[in-house]
């Protein structure tokens, strides 16, 4: 049976868990702040405006994401394979969402918003690295933000060193 209301999925999946709507926050908490700095990996997820989505992964160092204040992050772009299609997808439709990872943690930090894309020259070179400036800064406002439980993380033992794996040098 297909479901299609929300009270069949209701009836199948329950209430929500009423500390679930607690931990969700307009704004970044100092919980939030100190998660985003200790995170060198996050996927920023955009739609088009016809609903295509797109799912980009960005890493660096952790701290790579600069927290303006708690309702604003600065997001580095470094150069790579020009596909730019979170990018588009930001020009038609600035909703998105990220999700942090920090190694070895199996919480998850969610952060919903509307982003745009910002070329300013003092911007790019304040987000250089290895002598290089920033491409690209993605501009985040924020509007969501809570902490993800770790189930699905533990369940697929994602930290676990069994799943290392070797470094491809094919991938540009």
């Amino acid at each position: 049976m297909a479901i299609e209301t929300i009270e069949q999925l209701r009836a199948v999946v329950g209430p929500p868990h009423s500390a679930v709507a607690e931990k969700k926050s307009t704004h970044l908490t100092p919980e939030a702040k100190d998660f985003i700095e200790r995170s060198p990996f996050l996927v920023l997820s955009t739609a088009s405006s016809e609903g295509k989505l797109t799912h980009s992964p960005k890493g660096d160092d952790p701290d790579f994401v600069f927290v303006e204040n708690d309702k604003t992050l600065l997001i580095p772009d470094r150069q790579g394979n020009r596909l730019i299609d979170g990018h588009l997808n930001v020009l038609q439709n600035p909703n998105m969402g990220l999700i942090f990872f920090v190694p070895n943690t199996t919480e998850t930090l969610r952060v919903n918003g509307k982003a745009e894309l910002v070329s300013d020259s003092n911007l790019l070179e304040k987000f250089a690295t290895r002598d290089r400036p920033a491409v690209l800064i993605t501009k985040i406002l924020v509007e969501e933000s809570f902490f993800h439980c770790g189930k699905a993380l533990i369940r697929s033992q994602l930290w676990e060193p069994r799943f290392v794996a070797s470094s491809r040098s094919d991938i540009i």
